[in-house]
């Protein structure tokens, strides 16, 4: 897993690579090592927003957060990534259910 952060307008803390690798750690355990993970996090006059992109073999997911705390904009951030790879995920192993049955269902006539 390749984790790439980067800010606009802010400089990276301890506290906050720390809190992305927490939160990122549980959720790209399960992937595999060919993923490699962008997060930028930037500062603006009225909030903080954080970006993140990961990308694997076969799909990349994508999603942004803004709200007025930076740790709660990466809490969301992530909350949303963890859905779409659990949907993403969903829909592999139905696709492969369905053409599972369908080829069992071939064989057996």
């Amino acid at each position: 897993m390749k984790l790439t952060v980067s800010g606009k307008h802010l400089e990276i803390t301890p506290a906050i690579r720390e809190r992305l690798d927490q939160k990122l750690g549980k959720t790209l355990l399960n992937l595999e090592d060919h993923t490699s993970t962008h997060v930028v996090l930037g500062s603006e006059k009225h909030g903080h927003w954080v970006e993140i992109t990961l990308k694997t073999k076969g799909y990349s997911v994508h999603c942004k957060e803004e709200t007025s705390d930076m740790y709660a904009a990466i809490d969301h951030a992530v909350t949303n990534i963890q859905k779409q790879l659990r949907k993403h995920k969903d829909r592999a192993q139905s696709l492969n259910k369905k053409k599972g049955t369908a080829s069992k269902e071939i064989i057996d006539q």
